[in-house]
């Protein structure tokens, strides 16, 4: 059964001008409505599946003939499981505008955020778990994103995790079954066989996890890089929070040459801390080096670190600096305070216009953990924005599989106990839910639109 079988429309391609733009329809009507405004006036429906041909579409009430290239996907081999066409033409934000228009006006409906994805959900071409991947991949904020989230798009998970559903279901039958058979003498399953299948269900749950962490380690944190002039202590900030001496630290500004990185957990999210090199005039090639990649390093971020030498104060450069900062989040972190202050943390905050600075001093610890608190917060207040990222995905798989096994481990106690059947069933099937929450076999509206509503329109 297909879900949604009205034909939706949307431009696929970024905002803006571009030499190429795709437009992109799918449903019932898709090749009706697309064939209602391209010349010559073929039989979208003889063309070859998945090959491409040259047409003019009729804008403005003819006025206009637009060149484009067509292309036709029909179901059920395509993304959606439905007909899809896509039309590649010009990427002129008038001309889509226009395009789209004219598709509206012939039957089709503006698809809404995640819609073509949700479309493949819905009709099994894929699970949720890739649908996020999908996400991860669209909203990639750098070459290690990209690489963490092709990962999980890719990955046998979805497989094994099927695996782990199929083989609890097999169970779950079995334990019924007996049941049903509980006044006559038949044991259709033994309560040592229960044992033995619950215990290889939680080692397919064990390595589940394991490969979703190792998946996650590294690159998969929440990027938060340490910025600000040379010799305001970031280096010996980075080494007081990574608990151990990564980046060198002298008295010399300007030691930082190059990004150096860390990840460390708080509140059981990882952050990946990138120490950067002091933004300055360039002296020489590495000096060059080491300020493009503090800029790669700050372009990438989802939270900003931003260090002030308290001993010698916020100066011009630091406002400079300041106003030049990525959009994302960012925490004042007043260092130093180990030393004579220049100036009090209520006149730095009203200078950078924050609410309030973190006032650390790197060498003694003191202050770190209100940082670390700062930065868990605005996690989990929804400031920073890790909706996108693969790190949220992780976090959602985890916690449903350990809710699983818990689920597990209980039947497990109870079959060890000779409990009644009808109690080791009630905990199998809530460990099913919870894996169906992970593939889409249990989700609610709520879910999928806070999952599908981060995609962006055309995706």
């Amino acid at each position: 059964m297909l879900y949604h079988t009205d034909t939706i429309a949307a431009v696929s391609t970024p905002a803006g001008s571009a030499a190429r733009a795709i437009t992109r329809l799918s449903g019932d009507d898709a090749v009706d409505i697309v064939q209602k405004i391209v010349d010559p006036p073929v039989r979208l429906a003889e063309i070859r599946p998945w090959s491409s041909r040259r047409v003019s579409i009729r804008l403005w009430g003819g006025r206009i003939h637009l060149p484009a290239t067509l292309y036709l996907m029909p179901a059920p081999r395509s993304y959606t499981r439905q007909d899809i066409v896509e039309l590649h033409t010009i990427g002129s934000p008038v001309i889509l505008q226009v395009l789209l228009d004219e598709l509206l006006q012939q039957g089709a409906r503006l698809a809404g955020p995640g819609e073509f994805t949700r479309r493949a959900f819905l009709n099994g071409r894929i699970n949720l778990t890739q649908a996020e991947a999908v996400m991860a991949v669209i909203h990639a904020r750098n070459d290690a994103d990209l690489r963490v989230a092709v990962g999980q798009l890719a990955s046998s998970s979805s497989d094994r995790l099927a695996e782990l559903r199929d083989h609890l279901i097999g169970l779950r039958a079995y334990v019924e079954t007996g049941i049903d058979f509980s006044d006559q003498d038949i044991e259709l399953i033994s309560s040592e066989e229960i044992a033995s299948s619950l215990a290889e269900a939680r080692t397919m749950i064990a390595s589940l996890i394991g490969s979703r962490e190792r998946a996650g380690s590294g690159k998969a944190g929440i990027t938060t890089a340490i910025a600000g002039l040379p010799n305001a202590g970031k280096s010996s900030l980075l080494n007081r929070l990574a608990g151990g001496d990564r980046a060198i630290v002298t008295h010399i500004p300007g030691t930082t040459r190059d990004t150096v990185e860390a990840a460390i957990e708080v509140g059981g999210m990882e952050f990946r801390l990138i120490d950067t090199a002091g933004v300055e005039a360039a002296q020489d090639a590495i000096q060059r080096c080491a300020v493009e990649r503090t800029h790669e390093a700050l372009n990438s971020a989802q939270l900003l670190l931003y260090v002030i030498d308290g001993n010698a104060g916020a100066s011009e450069a630091d406002r400079m600096l300041w106003a030049t900062r990525p959009p994302v989040p960012c925490i004042v972190v007043v260092n130093k305070t180990d030393l004579p202050q220049s100036a009090a943390q209520e006149a730095t905050a009203l200078r950078f216009g924050v609410d309030h600075v973190v006032a650390v001093s790197a060498p003694e610890g003191s202050g770190i953990e209100e940082l670390l608190a700062a930065m868990a917060g605005a996690v989990a207040s929804g400031e920073v924005d890790v909706s996108a990222h693969p790190f949220a995905a992780n976090v959602r798989l985890r916690e449903a599989l350990r809710r699983a096994d818990k689920c597990i481990s209980a039947a497990s106690e109870l079959a060890s106990g000779n409990a009644g059947e009808e109690l080791i069933a009630l905990e199998i099937r809530e460990a099913l839910d919870n894996i169906g929450r992970l593939t889409g076999d249990v989700a609610d509206d709520d879910l999928l639109d806070a999952i599908f509503e981060r995609f962006c329109v055309g995706k």
